[in-house]
């Protein structure tokens, strides 16, 4: 594996100790409760290289079929997002304990398991096509092996191969590769149900309540087995996730009817209860109905300007830590105007005094700008700024 042997940047460069001061300044603010600025954060998920795969003119078709690059890319990745100056991050220094790695075949996880056609793509993550399977089909359904079931059996082999080669035998930059993460779960079971049955689970929801039930619980229950048997022993009886991508179109009498019995019922005699929901959609008309059900801590990748956040800060309290980003349009085909505009409406005075809140860049997906990541950097710092935070909305 052809590995950098050194970062690119000099930590002790003065433009390197300014930007690091001011990180360490800020995040121990936040910290501490008494934030001076909103944050804007870049998360540590193993999928999240496309501005990495920009630079070097990555085929993703040889990413997901080849475990060896799919590391290498994942730490050179992570090297390169602690060189340049777009992120509260700490630069020129590697993570505090180890490396963040895995097998990463998401989204094709579930849909895969249960034989969707995967489409494997130059530029850009797998995708995977809807089986349309009749309402008999999806009765009759065979649930896939969770050891070893159709694409389970490859991710198996994928995270068996890289352990094998490369957990805590493999140093980068002065840390360990270790833990490497399985990547296995799922999208959510309703987002499964629209693998396999496509758009008309949602008829079925009027016109055979029944059979709309019983498919969604067998998912349901498929989703939990497979996540339990792949997670941390520590974590086997950890909280069902609340996150689906596939809700935001369900009304909300429809998703308390269909959706939410199955989350309390599979949370009910759980170590603790979910706390954190991630939603990159447009189900905002949703989020008081988890809010009510479940002590939600965290909100996770609001997009703005898709959502209203005031109005969710409003409708969950607040004491939920709303982590919200721009939307990829805006950055990907905007304008540096663009960028700053929407960075300055979205944190208003109200909203950067109600609650706890941090800006994430999302992906980075192939074809964004560099140039707007930097303008969209320095608008959170300017327009951020907090004079004397208050708990109250």
């Amino acid at each position: 594996m052809n590995l950098s042997s050194a970062f690119t940047v000099d930590p002790d460069a003065p433009a390197i100790r300014r930007h690091n001061a001011q990180v360490k300044a800020a995040q121990e603010a936040f910290d501490a409760g008494r934030p001076t600025r909103v944050l804007f954060k870049c998360s540590e998920w193993v999928g999240q290289h496309g501005f990495y795969a920009d630079e070097i003119g990555l085929d993703y078709r040889e990413y997901y079929t080849n475990p060896d690059l799919m590391l290498q890319v994942q730490l050179e990745a992570a090297r390169r997002r602690r060189e340049i100056p777009v992120h509260d991050m700490i630069l020129g220094a590697p993570p505090r304990e180890s490396w963040s790695t895995g097998v990463d075949l998401w989204p094709a996880v579930a849909p895969g398991a249960f034989n969707c056609e995967l489409m494997y793509r130059r530029e850009t993550v797998i995708a995977n096509r809807s089986r349309h399977l009749s309402r008999e089909e999806c009765d009759a359904l065979v649930m896939p092996s969770i050891e070893d079931g159709g694409f389970v059996g490859t991710i198996r082999c994928f995270h068996e191969y890289l352990v094998n080669q490369y957990q805590d035998k493999l140093v980068y930059l002065g840390k360990p590769v270790d833990r490497i993460q399985n990547g296995m779960g799922t999208s959510g079971f309703f987002s499964l149900a629209l693998d396999l049955r496509g758009e008309e689970i949602m008829s079925d929801m009027y016109e055979d309540e029944a059979f709309a039930h019983r498919f969604l619980r067998k998912l349901a229950d498929w989703s939990d087995a497979l996540t339990r048997r792949w997670a941390a022993p520590a974590d086997r009886n950890a909280p069902f996730p609340l996150t689906d991508h596939g809700i935001d179109m369900l009304s909300p009498a429809m998703y308390e009817k269909f959706i939410l019995p199955i989350l309390l019922e599979k949370n009910r005699g759980r170590t603790d209860e979910p706390h954190l929901f991630h939603h990159c959609g447009r189900g905002q008309q949703l989020f008081p109905i988890v809010s009510r059900h479940f002590k939600l801590k965290t909100l996770h990748a609001l997009t703005y300007p898709l959502l209203d956040i005031e109005r969710i800060r409003r409708e969950v309290g607040p004491d939920v830590h709303l982590i919200v980003l721009i939307s990829d349009g805006i950055l990907n085909l905007g304008t540096a105007a663009d960028v700053r505009s929407a960075v300055k409406s979205l944190l208003t005075d109200s909203l950067k005094r109600s609650g706890p809140l941090t800006l994430i860049s999302g992906d980075l997906l192939p074809g964004t700008k560099m140039d707007n990541l930097h303008v969209l950097y320095e608008s959170v710092k300017e327009f951020g700024a907090i004079g004397s935070f208050s708990a109250t909305p």
